[in-house]
């Protein structure tokens, strides 16, 4: 109840300043603008007691910038797995551009399976014959990409 009394003073103290201020300000070119100042003035204690409600009671009106906490999670988890995608095939091309240039060999495809952190647990990459997988260190492309397996395949379907 004291909350109530005390936000009906400040109104009415705050339309009695406001008045004055009106009354003292001369007529003309600026009279406008200071309606429109003492209108926001008065609105903004007219809601001020709705913001105080809203700030002791989070949870009682929606904040549309909060991603609600059920959702959070989920949109973590896809960003981490779109960034994921990028760097696995930024690492598959990159393989496939590294042979290319170091061993003069272009395999067919390569692929790679990363873990959570993005560290590559293993690679495959298929090549056309047997000597172009002859001619590639599997130990380089261990030691180059980090990976803990890398398996070496040839096309048997050509």
């Amino acid at each position: 109840m004291e909350q109530v009394r005390s936000f009906i003073i400040t109104l009415i103290a705050l339309s009695v300043i406001l008045g004055i201020i009106k009354f003292l300000f001369p007529k003309g070119g600026l009279s406008a603008p200071l309606k429109v100042i003492c209108g926001l003035m008065a609105l903004s204690a007219f809601l001020s007691p709705i913001k105080a409600v809203m700030d002791a009671h989070p949870g009682a009106a929606p904040h549309f910038s909060d991603t609600p906490p059920q959702y959070e999670a989920s949109y973590k988890d896809a960003y981490r797995d779109e960034v994921l995608k990028l760097s696995q095939k930024r690492i598959c091309e990159d393989a496939k551009a590294y042979l290319l240039e170091e061993y003069g060999v272009s395999p067919l495809s390569a692929d790679a399976e990363l873990d959570e952190d993005g560290n590559v647990l293993y690679m495959d990459i298929l090549f056309e014959n047997a000597p172009q997988r002859d001619a590639v260190s599997e130990a380089d492309i261990k030691a180059r990409y980090g990976a803990d397996t890398v398996r070496f395949l040839i096309d048997e379907s050509g």
